[in-house]
C-alpha cells in the first residue's frame, strides 16, 4: 500500500511534498539547514600556545580540567575521525514519507524509526539496517495507537514508546512483531504538590535509561506568559502512564525575548540562536549528563540523579556580532532593547553514545560549521574531534536539540533544507584513526 507504481504518481506526490515543505519554510524561515557532503574528513586538534583562561571558581574540586587549545598530551592522543556515508532514509519511488521527519530513534538492531507528520497526517516508519521499510505504525487521530502531535519517541527493552504532547499520552508498540500494545494518559496523581508548575506541566520528551527505565521531561509552555516558568523537570514514568515521584532532577532552561502585540498588549516570546539553555542526555548504563550551554562544563549524574563528577574544558566563547546573525530585522530590534550578549554560548549539542562516550558539538567563529569533540564519558579524557557543517544562526533553543544519534558504530543525523525540499535521515560509518 506504500508503493508508488507509476512515475506520474511519484512526480505528483514529490511535487506535493515539496509544496508542503515550502509552506513550512515560510513559517520557519530561520530553521536549521544541514548540508552534509558524502565523505567528511575530520581533523584532530592543533596545538597552539594560547594562554589558558582562569578556571571558574564554580568548578568542582574533583572535576576533570582540560584546556582544549593548549593541552599537548591530550592533542597527541586524540584521534582523527572520518564519517563515510552508508545510506539515507528518505522518500523514494516506492516509499513516500508524507510530512516532516522531525522525530527519530535508532534501536539496538540498527532499525531507524522515524515519526513523519504534517497537519492531519501522521505515521511512524520503521526501516531495517539496509534501508528496507518493515512497518508503518500508528496514524493521525485520537483512537488507540493514533496521535495528533508526536513530540518524542524512544526505545526501551524491545518496546517503542511514543509521546503525544497534545493528548498527553504515551503509546507502546512491540518491536518484535510491531503490534500496538496500549495507550496510557500521563498520570501525575502520585505527585503530592500544589505548586503551579506541577499543575500546568506537560510532558515534552522521553529518554531511555538503564535499558528498562524511561524518563520524561516536563515543562510549562505558555503562549501569553512565555517566561512564567523557565525550568525543565525530569521524572521516571511507568508504562501505565503514572509519573513516579520524587523528581529526578530539574534544570534551568532558556528565557525568551519578549514582544508585545500591538492593540491587545499581549506578550509573546521567541528564542535567538545565541539564547542560553540546558542540555541533557542519557545512556543505557544509567548515566545522565547535563550542561548549561554557556561553558564546556558537563555534569555526570547517576540514575538517581545524584552528582558524580564534572568535566570542564576551557574553550573561548566566540564573539557575537548581532548584525551578522541571520534573523528578521524586527526580532533584532527587540533583542537590542532587552540586551545583546557579548558572546555566543560554547555548546550546541550533547549526545551520549552506546560505548560510554560523549559527542559534544561547539559553536566557533565559523558561520558554516560546528566543532565536535568526542570525550570519554567516565573520565573526561579527550578521544578526538571533527568539524561538521551547520549554521549557528539556525539554532532554535525553543525547538529543542537537532537530531544526532551515535549507535553501533554509526553516526546518524537529519539533513534538511525546506527551501530545496530536502528532508532525510543520513547514516555514516564512523572510523577512528590514530594520529601519526
Amino acid at each position: 500500500m506504500h508503493s508508488l507504481a507509476n512515475s506520474g504518481q511519484w512526480s505528483s506526490l514529490k511535487a506535493r511534498r515539496f509544496f508542503s515543505i515550502k509552506c513550512i519554510s515560510l513559517l520557519y524561515k530561520n530553521t536549521i539547514s544541514y548540508r552534509i557532503p558524502i565523505i567528511i574528513v575530520l581533523v584532530s586538534f592543533v596545538c597552539c600556545t594560547e594562554k589558558p583562561q582562569k578556571i571558574s571558581e564554580s568548578v568542582k574540586d574533583n572535576s576533570k580540567r582540560i584546556q582544549l587549545k593548549s593541552d599537548a598530551l591530550s592533542v597527541d592522543k586524540a584521534h582523527t575521525i572520518e564519517l563515510i556515508l552508508d545510506r539515507t532514509f528518505e522518500s523514494t519511488e516506492k516509499i513516500f514519507l508524507d510530512g516532516s521527519l522531525n522525530k527519530t530513534v535508532v534501536d539496538s538492531k540498527d532499525r531507524v524509526i522515524i515519526a513523519v507528520q504534517r497537519v492531519g497526517k501522521l505515521g511512524i516508519y520503521v526501516f531495517n539496517q539496509v534501508g528496507e521499510l518493515e512497518a508503518v505504525l500508528g496514524q493521525y487521530g485520537r483512537g488507540p495507537g493514533e496521535f495528533e502531535a508526536i513530540s518524542s519517541i524512544t526505545n526501551s527493552n524491545d518496546t517503542l514508546w511514543v509521546l503525544d504532547t497534545r493528548l498527553q499520552k504515551i503509546s507502546l508498540f512491540s518491536m518484535v512483531d510491531y503490534k500496538h500494545l496500549k495507550d496510557e494518559l500521563l498520570d501525575n496523581s502520585l505527585i503530592v504538590s500544589d505548586d503551579k508548575f506541577t499543575k500546568l506541566m506537560k510532558g515534552r520528551r522521553l529518554f531511555s535509561i538503564n535499558k528498562n527505565d524511561v524518563l520524561i521531561k516536563f515543562e510549562v509552555l505558555s503562549l501569553f506568559q512565555p517566561n512564567i516558568f523557565t525550568k525543565s523537570v525530569y521524572y521516571r514514568v511507568y508504562n501505565d502512564g503514572r509519573i513516579l515521584p520524587p523528581e529526578l532532577l530539574h534544570q534551568d532552561r532558556y528565557t525568551m525575548y519578549l514582544f508585545k502585540e500591538k492593540g491587545s498588549g499581549r506578550e509573546f516570546g521567541f528564542t535567538a540562536p545565541f539564547t542560553r539553555t540546558s542540555l541533557f542526555t542519557t545512556n543505557q548504563e544509567g548515566d545522565i549528563y547535563t550542561a548549561w550551554n554557556e561553558d564546556f562544563r558537563i555534569k555526570k549524574l547517576n540514575s538517581k540523579g545524584e552528582f558524580i563528577k564534572e568535566f570542564y574544558y576551557e574553550v573561548t566563547n566566540s564573539r557575537l556580532d548581532l548584525d551578522r546573525v541571520a534573523m528578521f530585522k524586527m526580532k533584532k530590534e527587540f533583542i537590542k532593547q532587552q540586551g545583546v550578549p557579548d558572546t555566543w554560548p560554547v555548546l550546541h549539542t550533547l549526545v551520549a553514545d552506546d560505548e560510554g562516550r560523549l559527542w559534544v558539538s561547539t559553536i566557533t567563529d565559523s558561520d558554516s560549521t560546528f566543532k565536535w569533540y568526542v570525550i570519554d564519558g567516565d573520565n573526561g579524557d579527550l578521544i578526538g574531534s571533527f568539524t561538521l557543517k551547520g549554521k549557528r544562526s539556525d539554532i532554535i533553543p525553543f525547538g529543542g536539540e537537532p537530531f544526532f544519534q551515535i549507535k553501533n558504530g554509526f553516526f546518524y543525523t537529519r539533513e534538511y533544507n525546506y527551501d530545496e525540499g530536502i528532508d532525510r535521515i543520513v547514516k555514516y560509518k564512523i572510523f577512528f584513526r590514530k594520529s601519526e
